[in-house]
Order: C-alpha cells, then sequence, then structure tokens
C-alpha cells in the first residue's frame, strides 16, 4: 500500500509591496515582490519545496 503524501503547509502574508512567505516545517522565510514577477517566484519556490497547501493572510484591503 502507498502512503499518503505528507501535507507541507506555507504560510503567506500579502502586502501592498511584498510576499512574506513562512514555510511551517523547517521555519524557513523569504520574502518576494508583490508583482507579477515576485508572484511567480513565490510560486516556483513552493512547488519547488514540495508544498501542498497555501494559506493567506492579507492585509488592508487586499483580503477581496
Amino acid at each position: 500500500m502507498n502512503e499518503p503524501s505528507p501535507i507541507v503547509v506555507a504560510g503567506i502574508d500579502v502586502g501592498k509591496s511584498k510576499l512574506d512567505v513562512h514555510l511551517l516545517d523547517g521555519g524557513i522565510d523569504r520574502v518576494f515582490k508583490n508583482d507579477q514577477c515576485g508572484r511567480r517566484a513565490v510560486r516556483n519556490w513552493l512547488l519547488r519545496r514540495g508544498v501542498t497547501r497555501a494559506v493567506f493572510e492579507p492585509t488592508g484591503r487586499y483580503h477581496l
């Protein structure tokens, strides 16, 4: 029987000019620009680390 894949969680604080990303397992932090290039970099960074869940914490009106 195959073992289930581990759940790897990232928390992302969405701000006006930056995205603060924290990996729950391992306590790794990174900051990315909140623009198209930065969001692409976040996606690629998370994929390379096997992240399966992302939790967003919006700031101000960015929850919309």
